[in-house]
C-alpha cells in the first residue's frame, strides 16, 4: 500500500514565519532589558494563555503564531503530481500599556500603539530581504515550494477570537492585534 503524499506543511510554515520575525524584528524587540523586548516569540495560541490566565501580563510583550486552516489551492497545483495548498496563519501580538511606546521609548496610548505595532509586525513578517522560508520545505517524503506569502488582514480591535480573548483581560491594561497571512505552497 502506497503512503499518502504529505501535503500539509503547517508546522514548517509557522517555523518560517517565526524565523522571519526574528530576522526582521526591530532591534528593541530582541534587546534584553528593553521595554519592547519580546518575552515570548513562539508557535502557540494566545487564547490558551488568556483562558489559563497564567500571569499573562507577565508575558508581555509576546508574539504567537498559529495555524487557522489549510485548504487546497488550485493555482499552486498542476500536472505531474503537484498539489497546491493555502495555509492561513495568524500572528498575534500582545502588549501591555507599559510596553506600548513610540520610537523614542515614550509610552503612547493603545490605539496609536496598535497602529504603530501593526506596521512593525507587517515589516517583521514580510521584511526587508528575508524570504519567508526557504524555497523548499522538506518533509519526510516530499518537498514543497513556497509559491507566495500574502498579507490577508490586521485586526486592530476584537474581530478575532485571539484579540477578543486578550480584550476580555483589558482591565489589566493589555491589548492585542492579529495579522492573518496566507502562504501558498506547491508539493511534489
Amino acid at each position: 500500500m502506497a503512503a499518502a503524499m504529505d501535503i500539509i506543511h503547517t508546522e514548517e510554515l509557522v517555523g518560517a514565519v517565526l524565523a522571519a520575525i526574528e530576522a526582521n524584528a526591530p532591534e528593541a524587540w530582541l534587546e534584553s532589558g528593553n521595554v519592547e523586548c519580546l518575552r515570548l516569540l513562539q508557535f502557540g495560541d494566545a487564547r490558551e494563555y488568556a483562558i489559563r490566565d497564567a500571569n499573562i501580563a507577565g508575558e508581555c510583550p509576546a508574539i504567537w503564531v498559529r495555524a487557522i486552516q489549510a485548504t487546497p489551492e488550485a493555482s499552486a497545483g498542476g500536472i505531474g503530481g503537484k498539489f497546491g495548498t493555502s495555509d492561513r496563519l495568524r500572528v498575534v501580538m500582545m502588549r501591555s500599556e507599559a510596553s506600548t511606546v513610540d520610537a523614542d521609548g515614550v509610552v503612547i496610548n493603545m490605539a496609536r500603539g496598535k497602529a504603530r505595532y501593526g506596521a512593525l509586525l507587517y515589516k517583521a513578517v514580510f521584511g526587508s530581504g528575508y524570504r519567508l522560508g526557504s524555497p523548499e520545505i522538506a518533509t519526510d517524503d516530499t518537498s514543497a515550494d513556497v509559491i507566495r506569502a500574502e498579507f490577508a488582514s490586521i485586526d486592530y480591535s476584537e474581530g478575532t477570537p485571539d484579540t477578543q480573548a486578550i480584550a476580555d483581560l483589558g482591565k489589566r491594561g493589555l491589548w492585542a492585534i492579529a495579522m492573518d497571512i496566507n502562504i501558498i505552497t506547491s508539493t511534489v
